[in-house]
């Protein structure tokens, strides 16, 4: 579950110390929201996206007059990642095995939050009139974080199979949800 993370990191300059002796104390406030990590997805080309560190990874969506495309099957929708992402994404997606598997990490810096929180923004996930949240809803998965879940293991299985594999990776989302 996405929520507001409170990192309090204690600084001393004493081995020891005891409750009335001053530390210096820092609070972090970081933020792990879907908007929060979606506003650090670029639009537009991979080789178009500012150096500044503020933006971790470019995609390219498909624009309609609305907006953006939002998919109404699985194979829209897997289509639709897979024309946005930048082709090293893909290539390294492919090649994730064991603990990483659908995952890519560079420098311990994950990219697919980013990806997915777009996604669940953009497409409309909260919406029940969203054409992608009423495919999830037919398909059984109802929750939005199951979605964006179903979604990743669904697009990793598309790109190292097909779109029939992509589906099928995501039917233990919707059964662990029946039960």
């Amino acid at each position: 579950m996405r929520s507001m993370l409170l990192a309090l990191s204690l600084y001393s300059g004493h081995a020891a110390c005891d409750a009335h002796e001053s530390t210096n104390t820092s609070i972090h406030v970081i933020s792990t929201t879907a908007e929060s990590f979606a506003d650090e997805v670029f639009l537009g080309e991979d080789r178009q996206m500012p150096d500044d560190g503020s933006k971790k990874i470019a995609i390219s969506p498909t624009r309609v007059e609305a907006g953006f495309f939002v998919p109404k099957t699985f194979g829209e929708a897997f289509a639709e990642i897979d024309g946005m992402l930048p082709k090293w994404f893909k290539v390294a997606l492919k090649a994730s095995r064991d603990e990483q598997e659908c995952s890519v990490l560079i420098n311990d810096v994950s990219y697919d939050v980013n990806i997915y929180s777009w996604i669940e923004l953009n497409w409309g996930l909260k919406s029940a009139s969203s054409s992608a949240t009423k495919m999830f809803r037919e398909f059984g998965i109802t929750r939005v974080d199951t979605m964006t879940e179903a979604l990743q293991t669904g697009y990793c299985a598309f790109v190292k199979t097909n779109e029939a594999a992509g589906v099928e990776a995501m039917k233990p989302y919707a059964m662990a949800l029946a039960k």
